[in-house]
């Protein structure tokens, strides 16, 4: 039996974080994010 629901309780990214206060994500050079909506739409979403 699968589950019908996941529910993710954040934060998911730590903005304490060295590598996410300094910008250091390894990211296609064609998905580089703009904000961390945009590091969260590209990491976190497609799980």
């Amino acid at each position: 039996m699968l589950p019908n629901l996941v529910i993710l309780n954040g934060p998911f990214i730590d903005l304490s974080n060295k590598e996410v206060e300094e910008g250091n994500f390894n990211f296609p050079k064609d998905q580089q994010p703009k904000n961390l909506d945009d590091v969260f739409r590209l990491l976190i979403t497609p799980f």
